[in-house]
């Protein structure tokens, strides 16, 4: 199936050109998963989806909406929130909400003495590093990095 030219004017629109755009493979269950029915065909997207991100070194933005459990993930959101809490066993890790225009998502630093954690707080805006899993069937970031961005970035 053809991308449709509406698809590519819009992309246009927002500076992306249609070299750049490729066709992600049917996939059923991810057609399901995101509401589709599974005769969809696969949906356009392009390299700034960043799909394949499995180093994080594109830097290019991961929209909340988009994430899938498996995914890996480097991109820059909001920290909406954060807590410093304890497991049922008394291990400290910091639990996050981070946001873009696009949603929200529940994100665990499970070892907050790490090296890569950086110092942050609510309401800044965090370069984050980690991989999408799922718990009691909500989308959830485990945070291998994360770091309070600089101006400008």
């Amino acid at each position: 199936m053809d991308i449709p030219s509406e698809v590519f004017d819009k992309l246009a629109e927002n500076g992306i050109e249609k070299h750049d755009v490729r066709k992600h493979p049917y996939d059923p269950k991810r057609a399901k998963a995101q509401g589709g029915d599974a005769g969809t065909a696969g949906r356009a997207y392009t390299s700034a989806d960043n799909r394949n991100n499995a180093g994080g070194k594109t830097g290019h933005m991961q929209f909340i909406e988009d994430l899938r459990e498996g995914d890996s993930i480097h991109s820059i959101y909001l920290c909406k929130k954060k807590q410093e809490l304890k497991t049922k066993a008394g291990k400290a890790y910091d639990s996050l909400t981070l946001q873009d225009k696009t949603g929200t998502l529940d994100a665990k630093i499970w070892n907050p003495g790490d090296m890569g954690i950086g110092d942050f707080d609510n309401l800044d805006y965090v370069d984050v590093t980690g991989d999408i899993t799922s718990f009691q069937g909500s989308l959830q970031l485990n945070v291998r990095r994360i770091r309070r961005c600089g101006e400008g970035e």
